[in-house]
């Protein structure tokens, strides 16, 4: 029979704890991902709430939301499109795809970002008086 203190069964133990630690945090991770999609969506929806005007602690998201049109717009036409969908869009993730993304030449890449989506998300809200206000979203690194 090993000794209890032996090095076999430290790393047994060691190796063992681990394993089930990892399997245990990945499971959570994989759980939880829609949950996570679902509070950035969220976030986001509350983003453009606040800088509209519209956003106060406890309102409902989704009640206040539905004024609001999000429009992918090709920036470079400056027209709407409907060649993309504005729900499931992600502009860092279109900036890399070569179907979506533009390399920014070096001479005009001041903030070197080297490559940027072909559209952008914008969100317009109806405002007074029949005008709307255009919220523009930014990205960056960091």
């Amino acid at each position: 029979m090993p000794e209890r203190d032996s090095i076999a069964n430290i790393l047994i133990v060691a190796i063992t704890l681990s394993l089930v630690a990892s399997i245990l945090v990945a499971g959570t991770a994989i759980a939880l991902k829609p949950v996570q999609e679902i509070n950035e969506a969220r976030y986001r929806q509350q983003i453009v709430l606040d800088v509209a005007g519209r956003w106060s602690p406890g309102a409902d998201i989704d009640a206040l939301f539905a004024d609001i049109e999000a429009r992918m717009v090709d920036l470079e036409t400056g027209e709407y499109t409907d060649a993309i969908s504005a729900q499931d869009f992600d502009a860092i993730a279109a900036a890399k795809d070569p179907d979506t993304g533009i390399v920014i030449p070096a001479v005009d890449d001041v903030a070197n970002i080297r490559q940027r989506a072909r559209y952008a998300v914008v969100y317009l809200a109806p405002a007074d008086a029949g005008s709307e206000q255009v919220i523009l979203p930014i990205y960056g690194a960091g």
